[in-house]
């Protein structure tokens, strides 16, 4: 197959950016509920016009990825103190006591927890996609395939991590 058959071949694959921070100093620094509802946000900020934010329960977060609720809750929570993810607004919950999907964004733990939109260098145009603004404010990220929010709830632990 010629280079340019290849080339043509992979253009094709919709893919989705997911930030180089999720490592450090070789190890990944999510534990596996964490990357899989990571890897939901971030297939979420990426659509285009998203501008890194996003919204989604807690319990369509549990159908994507195979997690119980409060593994949920706990993996959002855990990805907010490692700032990861931020809230726009103060989380809302409803009669029974459960997170609402409340407006959040993406941002970065190398900009201090500080939204990725709103980053130096940041992609000023109105409405930007998670991997332009990770490319505008010069921030590593790698694709991974994304169809694999669609077989997320089938991969837990190390299965998902490699």
């Amino acid at each position: 197959m010629s280079n340019k058959h290849q080339d043509s071949l992979w253009k094709h694959v919709p893919s989705i950016a997911i930030p180089q921070f999720v490592f450090r100093d070789g190890s990944l620094q999510l534990t596996p509920s964490e990357l899989a509802v990571y890897v939901c946000i971030c297939n979420l900020a990426e659509r285009p016009r998203s501008n890194g934010e996003f919204s989604i329960s807690v319990d369509e977060l549990s159908t994507l990825t195979g997690y119980e609720r409060r593994q949920v809750e706990r993996a959002l929570a855990g990805l907010c103190e490692k700032k990861f993810i931020g809230t726009m607004e103060e989380d809302v919950r409803d009669d029974k006591g459960h997170f609402a999907p409340a407006p959040r964004t993406v941002t970065s733990p190398n900009l201090d927890g500080a939204s990725i939109s709103e980053a130096p260098h940041a992609d000023r145009r109105e409405n930007s996609s998670l991997r332009s603004l990770l490319f505008s404010t010069r921030e590593s990220y790698f694709s991974a395939p994304e169809n694999i929010v669609e077989i997320l709830a089938n991969l837990k632990g190390t299965p998902l991590g490699v």
